[in-house]
C-alpha cells in the first residue's frame, strides 16, 4: 500500500535512484518506514530503534544505510539549496550552543551587594549610630567605603561580561558543505559552521574540527581523534561508512560511521551528512543531562 500523497513518495524515490538508479518503485516500498503512510515525514523527525532518545537516534542512524539516512534527513548526495537551508536554519536556529543570558544591571547591582566586606562595613556602621554619643563621620564614613566598592565591584564584573560576549561573538570557524546552486548542480562551498544544518554534506579534511555530529557517507583513511576523558583511548579510532546495524548494544563512541561534534580529524578524508546542530548534538546534550542529575 503506497503512501497516499504519491508526489511526495515519488520525490522520495527520485532521490534515492540518484544514488541507486537500479532501484526500482517496488524495491522502494521501505521509504514507507521513513515517510509514513500518509506522505512524507517531516525532516526535524529522528528515527529511534526503540525509546525515544538522544541515544537512541543516533544508533539508529548508524544503522541506516546512506540511502535511508539522505531519506530521512530529505537531503542528496548533492546537498541542500539555499533556499532549503535557510528555511532549516530558520526552525532549527543557528549551529551555537546555548549560553546563560548575562544578568541585567540591577541584577548584577544586587548580587554584589551581599559581600561578606560590605556586610562587616555596614554593622560598623550601624553600630557607630546605635551606641551613645553617636558618631555619624564614622558611619558617613563607612557608608562611602561601602558605595566605592560596590561601585568598583560593578564596573568590573560589567567590563568582564562585555568583554566575554564581545569575544564569543567575533569568533567564528568556517567549514567546507557541498550544496546545490542554483542551477541544480553541486558545488563545493565554504561557509560558518553557525549556519550547518541537518541534511547539509560535510566535507571533511585532515585537522578539521567535527562542527555537528555527521553520519559518514564516504571515507577515505578517515581517523578520529575522540579525547580520552570520554573513551579512555589513547589511540585514534577509524572511521568507515560501512552501517553498523548489528551494534545496536555498543556504545555511541564505538560505531564506526559516526562522527560527533568537538572531535578532531587526525588524517583522511569523508563525506558526512550532518545529523544534529546546536544543543541537539550528543555531547552537549550528554553535558547537559550531567548538569540536571546534579
Amino acid at each position: 500500500m503506497l503512501p497516499k500523497n504519491r508526489s511526495l513518495f515519488k520525490s522520495a524515490l527520485h532521490r534515492v535512484k540518484e544514488f541507486d538508479p537500479n532501484v526500482e518503485l517496488t524495491q522502494g516500498l521501505w521509504l514507507l518506514d521513513v515517510y509514513g503512510m500518509t506522505g512524507a515525514r517531516d525532516w526535524q523527525a529522528a528515527p529511534a530503534l526503540g525509546p525515544r532518545s538522544s541515544d537512541a537516534a543516533l544508533q539508529a542512524y548508524a544503522s541506516m544505510t546512506q540511502t535511508a539516512a539522505l531519506a530521512q534527513l530529505q537531503t542528496s548526495m548533492s546537498g541542500l539549496t539555499p533556499e532549503e537551508v535557510l528555511v532549516r536554519l530558520k526552525i532549527r536556529g543557528p549551529n551555537l550552543l546555548s549560553t546563560v543570558k548575562p544578568p541585567k544591571w540591577w541584577q548584577l547591582l544586587l548580587s554584589i551587594l551581599p559581600n561578606p566586606f560590605n556586610i562587616l562595613l555596614a554593622l560598623l556602621a550601624i553600630i557607630s549610630v546605635a551606641t551613645p554619643s553617636p558618631s555619624w563621620s564614622t558611619f558617613i564614613l563607612l557608608i562611602v567605603m561601602i558605595v566605592i566598592s560596590c561601585a568598583v565591584r560593578f564596573w568590573q564584573e560589567h567590563r568582564s561580561t562585555v568583554a566575554a560576549i564581545r569575544l564569543q561573538a567575533s569568533v567564528s570557524t568556517n567549514v567546507r558543505v557541498r550544496r546545490q546552486a542554483r542551477g541544480g548542480w553541486a558545488e563545493d562551498v565554504i561557509v560558518d559552521e553557525k549556519t550547518l544544518v541537518p541534511g547539509d554534506i560535510l566535507l571533511v579534511d585532515p585537522g578539521d574540527s567535527i562542527a555537528a555530529d555527521c553520519m559518514v557517507l564516504e571515507t577515505s583513511s578517515l581517523q578520529i581523534n575522540i579525547l580520552t576523558s570520554l573513551t579512555g583511548e589513547s589511540e585514534p579510532l577509524r572511521k568507515t561508512s560501512a552501517p553498523q546495524g548489528g551494534k545496536e548494544d555498543c556504545g555511541l563512541f564505538e560505531l564506526e560511521n559516526v562522527l560527533f561534534m568537538g572531535t578532531s580529524v587526525i588524517s583522511g578524508s569523508a563525506t558526512a551528512l550532518v545529523l544534529r546542530t546546536g544543543d541537539g548534538k550528543y555531547l552537549p546534550s550528554l553535558s547537559g543531562a550531567t548538569h540536571r542529575e546534579r
